[in-house]
Order: structure tokens, then sequence, then C-alpha cells
């Protein structure tokens, strides 16, 4: 009898640590739908301050990028540039399976301009590998933040 409320409880417990766990962090802001936030843009523009040619500002940004995670994807004769997943996205810096973050980032050709987006995904079905799409209001701050320290128009 008491074997069988301990297991009941261990049952109970494996359960609802999910539950207890919490949700995604408070920056995550879900693409689209009923559960978008209104007037949230998951992007931004930072314009390149005169003088800083296509190829410095290009290898600026994607240092800022490479700082957070691998390159993925660089494409320089199109100004295009995303990082892998990261898993580590939050205020301990340790790896978390069930929330993710990468940077993508477009250098006008021109030389003007750096578009900057962050995409975030909140795992939903770890055997379906299924993500619920979105971004991280914090994250995105941080990155442009840094983007403009490095090229931007009130960079140093």
């Amino acid at each position: 009898m008491k074997s069988k409320k301990i297991l009941w409880a261990l049952c109970i417990m494996v359960v609802s640590l999910p539950l207890l766990a919490g949700g995604p962090p408070k920056t995550f802001v879900p693409a689209g739908g009923k559960n978008a936030t209104s007037g949230y843009n998951p992007s931004a523009s930072i314009l390149i301050r005169p003088g800083l040619s296509y190829d410095k500002a290009f290898a600026a940004v994607a240092a800022v990028c490479s700082r957070h995670a691998a390159l993925d994807m660089i494409q320089k004769d199109s100004g295009y540039m995303r990082t892998s997943w990261q898993h580590a996205w939050n205020k301990k810096n340790k790896p978390d399976g069930k929330y993710r973050i990468r940077i993508i980032c477009t250098v006008h050709m021109d030389g003007s301009a750096v578009e900057v987006k962050v995409e975030a995904g909140v795992l939903e079905n770890k055997k379906k590998d299924r993500w619920i799409p979105g971004s991280d209001s914090e994250a995105l701050k941080a990155i442009l933040n840094e983007i403009n320290d490095a090229v931007g128009v009130t960079g140093v």
C-alpha cells in the first residue's frame, strides 16, 4: 500500500514538472495569431555610419552575430547572414532545450543600413520537434545595441 502511494506521488511529480517549470521567458513574443502582441515588430533597422564601407560593416555585423552563435549561413554578395539556433539565451546562460533563438541580419548592399531580426521558438512537442515561432524582445534589444555600437550612426 505504501509503495503504491509513493509510486502515485512520483507519477504526479513527473507529469506536473513541465507545468511547474514554467513556460517561455516573459520576453518571448509569439508570431501572428491570437497570442501575438499587437504592434510588436520582431525586426529593426540600424543606419550605418557614413564612411564605413560595405565590407567593413558586413564584417563587423558578422563578428557581433558570431559572438552569440555560429554563423549557419553567410552570403556576402547579398548581405545576408543567419546564426544557428542558440539554446542558452537566458539569464543564467545555460542550455535550455525548450527555448531557442537565432539572429538574422541583412546589410544593405549600398552600405546604408542593416536589418536585424531575432527569431525565437518555444518547444511545444518534443517527440514531433514542433516549435512555436516568435521573437524575443530582450534578445533583439541586446543585439541591436551591439550592432549599433559596432556600425551604427550613434556607435563609437
